[in-house]
């Protein structure tokens, strides 16, 4: 696939998952569970920017407050970066008008806002390499 790649979303009714490429090449998958609220709002935030039956993105004719607002201040939205931890933290990078790059703490429902609406693409950062013989031998316990 050409162009940045944007990630994935998968939701259910008590977990949200992101599938976003890493710094180094690797894909990485994050999940975190959630409460029915959470879920509940995640539906119709992911059901505005989404089509369901096509999981295509349904188009859209303004950009967002947030990238409007940061147009205004000469801003640009970089990506969201996806940082090991438990639980894993999501964060916005953005570009200043002097070339500076910020980095603004984000909830899942901003994150999962800024990545079904294609506005940004997302990098899992700093994860670590996975032990699948020491996974291997848990399975095996």
């Amino acid at each position: 696939m050409a162009g940045p790649s944007f990630g994935a979303i998968r939701l259910s009714s008590n977990r949200i998952e992101f599938c976003v490429p890493s710094d180094d090449g690797r894909v990485i998958e994050v999940g975190f569970d959630i409460g029915d609220h959470t879920c509940h709002a995640l539906r119709h935030l992911l059901a505005a920017r989404i089509d369901p039956l096509t999981g295509c993105r349904l188009p859209c004719t303004r950009r967002s407050v947030l990238a409007r607002a940061l147009a205004a201040t000469g801003a640009a939205l970089e990506r969201v970066e996806v940082l090991p931890g438990t639980p894993p933290r999501l964060v916005l990078a953005i570009v200043t008008s002097e070339g500076i790059v910020r980095r603004i703490d984000l909830d899942l429902l901003d994150a999962a806002e800024l990545l079904a609406g294609h506005r940004v693409r997302a990098v899992a950062v700093g994860w670590p390499d996975r032990d699948w013989d020491h996974e291997l031998r848990e399975l095996l316990r």
